[in-house]
């Protein structure tokens, strides 16, 4: 199933939001970034080994989220 414009813009934004808060709290501490990026790579590896949610629905919403927020907290360090 292919996401709507309203959900890509819903979740583009959940992710700039969440790597603002990111980065506010690396100000502060500095090993925050790094333990919550292996967070992420723990739910994304969650995720990714469940092809398919319990209601029989894509992932690919949650994985791409996931890879985003990775991405831009990443390329921020």
């Amino acid at each position: 199933m292919k996401p709507t414009d309203d959900l890509v813009h819903a979740m583009r934004g959940a992710v700039a939001l969440t790597a603002c808060v990111v980065q506010t709290l690396a100000e502060s501490d500095p090993d925050f970034r790094a333990r919550f990026l292996k967070k992420v790579e723990d739910a994304y590896q969650d995720f990714r080994d469940y092809q398919r949610m319990d209601d029989g629905s894509s992932n690919l919403n949650e994985l791409s989220m996931l890879a985003w927020v990775r991405k831009l907290l990443k390329d921020k360090s």
